[in-house]
């Protein structure tokens, strides 16, 4: 069953599928999705599974809360598995994200569950120098996962970063007909999740990133839940927001959860964002973003009928 669990999420380059390191910027890349090897429960189930699963491989597990709502999921899901992790969370000054670490700060108080706050200040960050130490140690391009993996870094302990089944509306040309198609697609970046394969590697830390994707099963588990299936099918009219949706999609895991709208936290240090890319660009390090996509209903198809689902990137 090795394939199920926390490994059936491939990144490579080139042709060498145990090569994580890019060499040059023409380098490919690819991803790989492994298949379903076992009848699939429910969404709840199967996070309650992975919880277990990761728990009994990293006992001494924190789970790093962002404030958001995959994070508040997760957490459920540990608890109601019977697991009580560690918790910690990153403040910044000022309270510039206080509007999303804070609502989680009085729920945990209020549950009882003691946490850790570490306090990073991205703007000394940034004026340190140290994002480069990170971009280069570990072939990072952006300042939020230079930033985690500084945490990381410090922190020094097995922690996992909570990531979602992100799917996203694209846009495509059909190149006979010349006209505009549109479809659902998985979205994966290279930089929130490759790299982690990278600091693992270099590091020895065990720091994980994938919770909702841990297995195969529970990403199947999600492409079926009703509302998911509705909304890569174009039966629900618009989109207000991935929030939003996130929440409807949510619902049927049975869990209260504060409702929320999106709040900004890291995205108030843009700018720094901004300066990275450029400082990136300029010195001519070999970080072209890349994002691995693949059609939604093209992959649920594929996880129910137990075929990999592999993605190429020139």
């Amino acid at each position: 069953m090795n394939n199920t669990e926390k490994n059936h999420l491939h990144y490579w380059y080139n042709s060498d599928r145990a090569n994580i390191w890019r060499q040059d910027e023409l380098d490919t890349t690819s991803m790989s999705i492994g298949q379903c090897l076992r009848p699939t429960m429910s969404l709840r189930a199967e996070l309650m599974r992975n919880a277990r699963c990761i728990s009994k491989d990293f006992p001494d597990l924190t789970i790093f809360l962002s404030g958001g709502l995959d994070s508040e999921m997760a957490l459920k899901s540990f608890l109601h598995a019977g697991i009580t992790p560690k918790l910690a969370t990153v403040r910044f000054p000022n309270d510039d994200n206080m509007y999303d670490i804070g609502p989680m700060m009085t729920m945990l108080d209020r549950m009882g569950l003691p946490y850790t706050i570490i306090d990073f200040d991205p703007t000394k960050f940034f004026n340190s120098g140290k994002w480069m130490d990170m971009a280069v140690k570990y072939q990072s391009y952006t300042f939020y996962q230079q930033m985690l993996l500084k945490i990381a870094e410090d922190y020094a302990a097995p922690m996992i970063t909570i990531d979602e089944v992100e799917l996203e509306k694209q846009t495509s040309m059909n190149w006979e007909t010349g006209e505009y198609m549109y479809e659902w697609i998985f979205l994966k970046k290279e930089d929130q999740d490759g790299v982690w394969r990278r600091f693992n590697d270099k590091s020895g830390i065990p720091a994980l990133n994938n919770f909702y994707t841990y297995s195969p099963e529970s990403m199947l588990a999600f492409l079926q839940i009703p509302t998911v299936d509705d909304l890569i099918n174009d039966r629900i009219p618009g989109k207000l927001t991935w929030t939003s949706s996130k929440m409807q999609i949510y619902s049927n895991l049975g869990y209260d959860f504060r409702k929320r709208p999106k709040w900004n936290g890291v995205e108030n240090y843009m700018h720094l964002w901004d300066a990275v890319n450029y400082n990136i660009n300029s010195t001519g390090l070999q970080f072209t973003p890349r994002g691995y996509t693949v059609n939604a209903i093209e992959l649920k198809q594929n996880l129910i009928n137990g075929i990999e689902t592999i993605c190429h990137i020139a």
